[in-house]
C-alpha cells in the first residue's frame, strides 16, 4: 500500500503578508449545507498555526 499514489490537496491562506500552505492527502467534502470540509494535518505541522490564525483558507 505504501506505493499506492492518493489525488493530494493544496490548502493554502495568508499568515500577515505571508503566503502559507500544507499539502494534504486527506480531504473530504462533509456538507454542502452549510459548506463543510475535512483535512488531516499532522500534529507536528509548523504550517498549521498560521493556517488557523488566517480563519479563511483556499483549496486546491
Amino acid at each position: 500500500m505504501g506505493l499506492f499514489a492518493t489525488g493530494v490537496t493544496i490548502v493554502t491562506a495568508m499568515d500577515g503578508d505571508t503566503p502559507v500552505g500544507v499539502a494534504a492527502n486527506s480531504f473530504t467534502s462533509v456538507s454542502l449545507d452549510p459548506p463543510l470540509v475535512l483535512f488531516c494535518v499532522a500534529r507536528t505541522s509548523t504550517t498549521w498555526p498560521s493556517i488557523e490564525r488566517a480563519r479563511k483558507f483556499a483549496v486546491n
